[in-house]
């Protein structure tokens, strides 16, 4: 029964996804799909459909899950992935809030400097 509904869910997204792709008409308003596609276009790699799927369906079950899940989430797809978790430590050293060496928190988060990080958005 599990992957019967798993299959089902896959292929409802995949038609939503595909219908989202074709739609070439301009919309004043983004969804997180939307957000999802145009951020992998913005870094030179355009997803394929089973990453779309599989961030569509993270986006989904995130809104239920707790941070503990989201994070251990993004936790896993950085170790499976070390130049992106190198590029995010690299922006992060960049701007003053990863520090080798003593303590990370030193300093001041500040919402100026979290806009400033391009990469992490």
């Amino acid at each position: 029964r599990g992957i019967q509904a798993r299959q089902i869910l896959q292929k409802g997204l995949e038609k939503a996804i595909r219908e989202k792709l074709q739609c070439t008409q301009g919309k004043d308003y983004s969804d997180a799909l939307d957000l999802l596609i145009e951020s992998s276009k913005e870094h030179g790699k355009e997803m394929t459909m089973q990453e779309l799927k599989d961030g569509t369906l993270e986006l989904i079950f995130a809104a239920y899950a707790t941070t503990a899940s989201a994070s251990t989430s993004l936790i896993m797809q950085l170790l499976k992935h070390p130049t992106v978790l190198e590029k995010l430590r690299e922006e992060l050293r960049a701007h003053g809030i990863l520090h080798s060496g003593g303590c990370p928190c030193e300093g001041t988060l500040r919402l100026d400097t979290l806009s400033g990080l391009r990469y992490l958005d």
